[in-house]
C-alpha cells in the first residue's frame, strides 16, 4: 500500500498537472480525460518499478567490477513474533562458495512490499566488497548486507520459486551452527 507521504505527493502532482493542462486546454472534459490518463500512467509506472531482480537490486554494490573479499552469514534465532533472540555468524572466504551463493541469489525475482520490515528475517548476508571509485584511480572497500528468509529479501517479496537458501543451509549444516 501507499504511505501517507507518497499519497500526499501524488495528489499534489495530479493537482499540479491538472492546473497546467487547464491553462492550455479550455475544455473541462479534455482536462479531466488527460488527467485521468496521467493518473493511470503513474499507477502503471509505479507497478512496473516495484519489480526487480536480485542482480539489479544489488548492482550498485555487487557487479562485474566488484571484488568480494568475504561473506559473513548471520543466523538469527527468532521468537514467535519475529523478534531476534540470539545469533551465530560465520565468515566465508572461499571463492567457490561465494560464487555458489551469488548464483543462488541471481535467480531471485523481487517485488517491493511496503507492508513489511526487513529486520524479522532469519538470515543476514553481508558481503565485504571492493569496487573501483568513480574516478578510476582508487578503490572503495565497504560492505553490503541484506536480510533474507524463504519469502523475503529485505523489504522485497520473492515472487518466483527458487532455492536461494540452499547454499546458506548447506553452510549452516556443515558448520553445525
Amino acid at each position: 500500500m501507499l504511505d501517507l507521504t507518497s499519497l500526499v505527493l501524488g495528489s499534489l502532482l495530479v493537482v499540479l498537472v491538472a492546473f497546467i493542462i487547464s491553462r492550455f486546454i479550455q475544455d473541462r472534459m479534455k482536462v479531466i480525460v488527460i488527467t485521468f490518463v496521467f493518473i493511470v500512467g503513474l499507477f502503471m509506472l509505479a507497478n512496473i518499478l516495484a519489480y526487480t531482480s536480485f542482480t539489479k537490486y544489488a548492482s550498485k554494490y555487487i557487479n562485474e567490477e566488484t571484488t568480494i573479499n568475504n561473506v559473513t552469514i548471520t543466523v538469527y534465532d527468532l521468537d514467535d513474533r519475529g523478534m531476534r533472540l540470539d545469533y551465530t555468524s560465520i565468515t566465508i572466504e572461499d571463492e567457490k562458495v561465494i560464487d555458489k551463493l551469488l548464483q543462488d541469489f541471481s535467480q531471485v525475482k523481487l517485488k517491493k512490499d511496503l507492508n513489511t520490515t526487513s529486520w524479522e528475517r532469519r538470515y543476514n548476508v553481508m558481503f565485504s566488497v571492493t569496487n573501483p571509485a568513480s574516478d578510476g584511480k582508487y578503490v572503495v572497500t565497504g560492505s553490503y548486507s541484506f536480510n533474507v528468509d524463504e519469502k523475503y529479501l529485505n523489504d522485497h517479496k520473492i515472487i518466483n520459486s527458487t532455492n536461494h537458501l540452499s547454499t546458506i543451509e548447506e553452510i549452516i549444516e556443515y558448520e553445525d551452527l
